[in-house]
């Protein structure tokens, strides 16, 4: 009896001890919202960098519902931009920044994503490729709409580490544009719309003075007035022609033109 007692006791007693061991056992405290977002926010960023997009962006919305004062939920918006654009998803992409931007406006990351929304349109221009049109010979929207962002990007951000790259790419842009001017102008020329060429290439001129006042648009300006019958126009261009390449070899051809041009004005009246 004695025996069972002290047996009892001792069990008691081991029981005891091993719950007050358990209860002493450090419990693992949860991370603070700044933290976890973090850790998400790594974690997603090696998923992209991996390629695994679809694992990023999940990771990445998870972070945009940290609270608000969480810097990673902002950074997490912009990297599912991101995470669209290397997958050539760019329509999506432009909603997601412009998403952050709108929400963000004082972000140090707006410039980073206006540039990107810019890349975007840039990136669905139908440029060249096997057994098509040239790019200039299709629909320019998209072209146009690149010009708009970068231009609009450029003025905004003029000091942002991607503003010569912007810079290059309006360059670019405006090229394109006006080779399509030529390349309608060369349409209409082919089937003899002179007044058609001569309104082409004035508004190339107009929307691209300096890229399109050189002496063969000048020139063809001229021509092509002069051949729809609109003397006046033609000698408002021969003019601007004598005045702007003075040391032209044709200057002699244009100056005859302009005599001739004056001289059937002046008997008409």
């Amino acid at each position: 009896m004695l025996f069972t007692t002290v047996r009892a006791s001792c069990l008691a007693a081991l029981l005891a001890l091993g719950l007050l061991g358990a209860c002493a056992l450090p419990q693992p405290q949860a991370l603070d919202p700044e933290a976890s977002a973090r850790q998400d926010y790594l974690e997603a960023m090696e998923e992209l960098v991996a390629g695994n997009y679809i694992q990023a962006t999940m990771l990445f919305n998870k972070v945009t519902r940290a609270p608000r004062y969480v810097r990673y939920g902002a950074l997490a918006r912009v990297r599912i931009g991101d995470a669209l654009y290397r997958q050539q998803r760019y329509e999506e992409a432009i909603q997601a920044y412009r998403a952050f931007t709108s929400q963000f406006g004082s972000d140090p990351n707006v410039p980073y994503a206006r540039f990107k929304i810019a890349q975007c349109f840039g990136h669905r221009i139908p440029f060249e490729w096997f057994a098509s049109p040239p790019a200039y010979e299709m629909d320019l929207t998209m072209t146009r709409q690149a010009l708009s962002e970068y231009k609009s990007f450029v003025k905004t951000f003029p000091t942002s580490r991607y503003s010569a790259e912007a810079r290059e790419k309006i360059t670019e842009l405006r090229d394109s544009l006006l080779a399509h001017e030529y390349y309608v102008a060369d349409y209409y020329a082919k089937r003899e719309k002179w007044r058609a060429v001569a309104w082409r290439l004035q508004g190339a001129l107009e929307r691209y003075p300096d890229l399109a006042k050189t002496e063969k648009v000048m020139f063809r300006l001229g021509d092509a007035y002069e051949r729809a019958g609109d003397l006046e126009d033609a000698e408002r261009a021969y003019a601007l022609y004598q005045e702007s390449f003075p040391a032209s070899e044709r200057l002699p051809e244009v100056t005859e033109r302009l005599k001739i041009i004056r001289q059937q004005r002046s008997s008409a009246l």
